[in-house]
């Protein structure tokens, strides 16, 4: 179509009106973009409806009253606590921790040596250049980890795009 317009505009002689789409050219053009909106929408649709289904985003209030967006499931976990590290061992994700900081208690005896594997970043609370180091997605610790003195506040670690959650314990 867009071929027999063109020949149909070489031969009429130079005429200085505009050039204008064959008929069946635009109904094509129209329906693909329709069709590719269609889509679109289909795709959106489907991305909330997982992610209402997974129970995302949500957020939470932090034991200071910060409050952390939980955008989906964390894959690159910092425990900066040895409770958190117990606690995210005990629920079977020792698999997500890709570092661990301030072990200055016992981890239950079930999981000490995998844990102990983990690499360990520092003994004391962990400064955020040593956090962003790691690219973690979420930082999970007691509440003392998470300080203006070291940079790493919950609001501090939101704006670096990390979820990060203190326990309640202690």
């Amino acid at each position: 179509a867009a071929v027999m317009a063109l020949s149909v505009t070489a031969c009429s002689g130079g005429s200085s009106a505009p050039e204008t789409k064959a008929p069946e050219s635009a109904e094509a053009s129209k329906a693909e973009e329709t069709s590719k909106a269609e889509t679109e929408k289909e795709t959106k649709a489907e991305e909330e409806k997982t992610e209402a289904a997974e129970g995302f985003p949500f957020t939470l209030k932090t034991k200071d009253d910060a409050e952390v967006t939980f955008t989906h499931v964390p894959e690159k976990v910092l425990a900066v606590n040895a409770n958190a590290g117990d606690q995210l061992m005990a629920m079977g994700l020792g698999d997500k921790i890709i570092g661990r900081a301030y072990t200055n208690s016992k981890i239950n005896p079930k999981w000490n040596d995998e844990y102990e594997k983990i690499p360990n970043l520092g003994d004391a609370a962990l400064s955020l250049e040593t956090i962003l180091d790691q690219e973690p997605d979420f930082v999970y610790g007691r509440s003392s980890a998470f300080s203006e003195k070291n940079n790493t506040t919950h609001d501090t670690l939101t704006q670096y795009g990390i979820m990060s959650l203190s326990s309640i314990e202690g």
